[in-house]
């Protein structure tokens, strides 16, 4: 069946979408799921303008049920559909099925030209082309034949699957890029390193490379939070001097269902609040000046929140090098000033080093933590199995570094037999009174807890099959190398979908529940003008008092002159 064209479509669009609107609940409606319905019945012909439809349309549908349903208040703001129907990943859904029209429309114009170009003898009844064979000579009425239009070049922004083909698996990717990188030996096992961050500059197809990895590995730090912790944050974030921030420390000391991360974020900002009226942290402070006054409140306090967890601070060494000499790799005691650890495992979950400000003892520090993300790495690996590369591609080792107010967290992953490196996320703690940076801040680093939370849990269920296997088979891995290739096959992909399942609790909120935010986001703006209109009609009510005061206080004189 043909498809529709968008623009011309507006009536069976408006009867499409209210079709979804009755026959869904209203708490369960999901833009992301009536567009893709939308887009398989209509072919876009123009971006702008048809989303500038889909926008009419959606309203004008909402509101013909709300009226349906005698609702007092309209279902969506015009606000709150702009930020809705224009959001990036309707957007990318519209370019995606344009894209793909796009592609169709050359398909066609290059099946015409070979048609052409065919001799007349082999061209049919079936496969002809009208005008044809006539190329280049007038028709009857003295015009040339019609000739198929060159279509629009694609967004440079949206051509990286002509780059780089989707069928190019994350293995093949990788030793694309890696092919120049430098190697390091482990127990004469040889891996390369590949360091994303020295593709920061490159153009064309090596660029599109490097972000079909990034965009696979999710390089960047996926920030998460909970719908209270978000509001208190935003508070935060919109506080303009001390005495708001007084008054915000006053509301979170009285909350009375205060989790421990609400618990903590009270703790950082009565901590930030301290310092800024102190203003120490302009003044050039030393190592241990940090620990104790900055990062021990809004760094440890968040990690010391979980039970099974334990955090050492300044100079221990790491169970992680430890460990890694008694499995046969060779590598010196290192001192790492803040690791965080499980109780019931003897490897690190993340490592830390600080420096009070940029120096070469920065690069030492940096080359010390990779060192342990690599090893931290290869420990994982020996005990789910060496040959479960999908599965290790999934873990992350962590490590941060501090450089007096700025925090950077870096992650590696091992695929294959390469070492990946790059930076997750870099963030500083503002030295002047700035709220909304020091709120990002601290979202920052709750994340950062729950990134590890998911890595750790990633790793918990791939041991949990491991251990399971073992039992159902009474044989232990490592004892028969045929059956740790036949446990390999058999149990790879159940426990590769378990892990690729795995994700944060439902109250904690991602980008990835964008629609989600903009309802939370509609309700707090429709809250907020409710407060401003009773704080409007307050005001009237007031200059109206003041206005009558004059008229009673005169009848009251002349009552006295009588």
């Amino acid at each position: 069946m043909a498809l529709r064209i968008f623009s011309e479509s507006r009536a069976s669009l408006k009867r499409d979408i209210a079709q979804y609107l009755k026959a869904t609940k209203r708490e369960r409606w999901e833009i992301m799921r009536l567009v893709p319905s939308l887009l398989e019945q209509y072919e876009i012909t123009d971006l702008t303008t048809d989303l500038q439809i889909l926008r009419e349309v959606y309203g004008e549908a909402l509101g013909e049920h709300a009226t349906r349903l005698n609702c007092s208040e309209p279902l969506a703001t015009e606000e709150y559909l702009d930020r809705l129907i224009m959001s990036v990943p309707v957007r990318k859904l519209f370019l995606r099925a344009w894209n793909e029209s796009l592609a169709d429309e050359r398909s066609l114009q290059q099946i015409a030209e070979s048609l052409a170009k065919r001799p007349r003898a082999n061209i049919t009844e079936e496969n002809h082309v009208p005008g044809a064979d006539r190329q280049g000579e007038p028709d009857v009425a003295g015009s040339k034949p019609p000739t198929a239009t060159k279509p629009p070049a694609r967004n440079r922004g949206t051509s990286r699957s002509e780059s780089v083909p989707e069928t190019l698996t994350t293995l093949e990717l990788v030793d694309l890029l890696a092919k120049n990188s430098p190697t390091l030996t482990f127990k004469d096992e040889s891996f390369k390193i590949l360091d994303l961050s020295s593709f920061k500059n490159a153009k064309g197809t090596l660029a599109a490379m490097t972000r079909e990895l990034r965009m696979r590995l999710k390089t960047r730090l996926e920030l998460a939070s909970t719908i209270q912790e978000r509001q208190w944050l935003l508070k935060f974030s919109k506080c303009k001097n001390q005495k708001d921030i007084d008054e915000l420390l006053k509301d979170l000391f009285a909350c009375e269902s205060c989790t421990p991360t609400i618990s903590y974020i009270r703790t950082a900002i009565n901590c930030l609040s301290v310092l800024w009226q102190s203003r120490t942290l302009e003044d050039s402070n030393n190592e241990g000046w940090f620990q104790s006054n900055l990062y021990s409140q809004i760094f440890d306090a968040v990690f010391m929140q979980q039970s099974h967890w334990m955090t050492k601070r300044s100079e221990t060494l790491s169970m992680t090098l430890r460990t890694a000499r008694l499995s046969g790799i060779d590598v010196a005691d290192r001192k790492i000033d803040f690791i965080l650890k499980s109780k019931d495992d003897d490897v690190d979950i993340m490592a830390v080093e600080d420096k009070p400000k940029p120096s070469k003892k920065v690069d030492q520090d940096l080359e010390k933590t990779s060192l342990i993300q690599q090893i931290t790495l290869l420990l994982w690996r020996d005990r789910i199995g060496a040959k479960r590369v999908d599965l290790m591609a999934e873990l992350e080792a962590i490590t941060c570094q501090w450089t007096g107010p700025v925090l950077e967290i870096f992650g590696t992953r091992l695929v294959g037999s390469t070492f990946i490196y790059y930076r997750r996320a870099r963030i500083q703690v503002p030295t002047h009174r700035r709220c909304a940076q020091a709120a990002l801040v601290l979202l920052t680093i709750i994340s950062l807890k729950r990134s590890l939370l998911l890595n750790y849990g990633k790793l918990g269920l791939m041991m949990k099959a491991r251990d399971v296997q073992q039992i159902t088979t009474l044989t232990l891995l490592g004892s028969d190398p045929d059956y740790d290739v036949a446990y390999f096959e058999a149990d790879e992909k159940g426990c590769l979908r378990d892990v690729r399942r795995l994700r944060f609790e439902s109250s904690i909120l991602t980008n990835q529940d964008w629609e989600q935010i903009t309802r939370l986001i509609n309700a707090e703006e429709k809250k907020e003008q409710a407060a401003q209109n009773i704080s409007n009609r307050q005001e009237e009510q007031e200059e109206q008092d003041e206005e009558e005061e004059p008229d009673d206080y005169a009848e009251l004189e002349g009552v006295d002159e009588l």
